[in-house]
């Protein structure tokens, strides 16, 4: 997944953690990746703004982040469940160690991409997922324009796009 500056796989992180009962039974990975090595490095720092977390609900806020100055510091338990990577989407020697991913998250990153990006992105993400697997877009994206590889799959909230079983 795209790291940007944390907000996501932290967010997801957390959601895990609040939500699922007997998490730690189970081998959880979470990875998150970016071609900017200083993105990645705030990312890790967990440092965010007021504005960063005024939609947070006030007791994950509480529980899981503290004062820092006029920013908030993301607990270190939640840092250390995010491992975050430099990967450049376009180079295979890149991607190919990521495989085998139950559910790829991937909001708008495409929409900055031309169609033989969007393409060739879309494959790469095919070959991450295992058979079954989930990716996840943006509102504004659609995998249905960009590969014939996933079935489109209607959730209430969302759309996603599954890998077949093969």
């Amino acid at each position: 997944m795209p790291s940007s500056s944390g907000e996501e796989p932290y967010s997801i992180a957390i959601c895990l953690l609040e939500r699922w009962a007997g998490l730690e039974h189970h081998d959880v990975e979470i990875i998150a990746s970016d071609i900017d090595t200083d993105i990645l490095n705030l990312a890790r720092a967990g440092l965010f703004s007021e504005r960063s977390v005024a939609q947070m609900p006030i007791t994950y806020l509480q529980k899981y982040f503290r004062r820092s100055g006029h920013n908030y510091q993301l607990c270190d338990d939640v840092r250390s469940a995010v491992e975050f990577t430099r990967v450049n989407l376009s180079n295979r020697a890149d991607t190919r160690p990521y495989r085998d991913f139950d559910i790829v998250f991937c909001r708008n990153l495409l929409i900055y991409f031309d169609d033989v990006s969007r393409k060739a992105a879309a494959e790469t993400f095919y070959d991450a997922l295992r058979p079954g697997g989930f990716i996840c877009l943006g509102h504004s994206e659609s995998m249905s324009r960009i590969s014939s590889l996933y079935r489109v799959r209607k959730f209430p909230e969302a759309i996603v796009y599954q890998k077949p079983m093969e």
